[in-house]
């Protein structure tokens, strides 16, 4: 069976990881596929955001230890190249340009905490916990520890890390790592507001936005209001900030935007 699935249905890809048997922990070749179907849904033009969820009681239970256990028997060489395996995983969501939300129905540990903080937006159930206990069997958190420290900030980062013990949804809610618990049923929530991204916004503006918030963090005040300056008058006289203006000031409403 595939250990990772999508379809396409509304201009939403629907991303299932399939390994509930293994607690959808992370195998190297889950994570191979992972990063082939962000880049199938990237040249997808049907996808206008990506939804990631998974199946059974278990959103990701991190790395597969059983196979990090038998690379502990390589090289150094070789564990370098199976980590950038992740690298390249948690950089494609990095710099994903369309919309990435994560529907997290149950405990997401390790990578799968790490992922959720790499996503745009994150929903859970009250059933949902996060946790990072890398420290406890003597291993680090260190690919998911960039995302972290930049959704949570370093404090509560640390808190995870560091003290290593499960959040619940509602704490992970109040530090910022999601931003809902959902009380009924998550899909249909996940999927409202995906559709109000749809309908509601600019493909184009998004992906603008999206990166100049992964870009504008690490710069100086002066280059990030140049870039920002830059950026504003690119924006201006596009073809969508040309259309959305003109129905605005016609209708009184922003444009559909399902379509594009």
């Amino acid at each position: 069976m595939e250990e990772v699935m999508y379809e396409v249905k509304q201009r939403m890809a629907l991303i299932t990881l399939c390994r509930s048997e293994k607690r959808n922990a992370f195998s190297f070749s889950m994570v191979d596929k992972l990063c082939r179907t962000l880049r199938d849904i990237q040249n997808e033009p049907k996808a206008k955001l990506a939804i990631i969820k998974a199946e059974g009681n278990v959103f990701s239970a991190g790395a597969d230890l059983k196979e990090l256990q038998e690379m502990q028997e390589e090289t150094f060489e070789e564990n370098i190249a199976n980590a950038n395996r992740w690298t390249d995983l948690f950089q494609m969501l990095n710099s994903f340009p369309k919309m990435v939300i994560a529907q997290v129905e149950g405990p997401a540990m390790g990578g799968g905490c790490g992922l959720v903080s790499a996503c745009d937006f994150a929903f859970a159930t009250s059933r949902a916990v996060f946790s990072c206990p890398e420290v406890k069997i003597g291993f680090i958190p260190s690919i998911v520890m960039f995302f972290l420290v930049q959704r949570v900030g370093e404090a509560w980062a640390k808190e995870i890390m560091l003290a290593a013990e499960p959040l619940s949804a509602r704490r992970a809610f109040e530090i910022g790592l999601i931003n809902a618990v959902v009380d009924g049923d998550i899909f249909e929530h996940t999927k409202d507001f995906a559709q109000r991204l749809i309908k509601g916004n600019s493909s184009q503006s998004m992906e603008t936005t999206k990166h100049m918030i992964s870009r504008i963090q690490n710069m100086p005040v002066e280059d990030a209001l140049r870039y920002a300056a830059e950026m504003n008058a690119n924006a201006r006289i596009s073809e969508e900030c040309r259309e959305g203006v003109s129905s605005f000031m016609e209708d009184g409403e922003p444009p559909d935007w399902t379509h594009k």
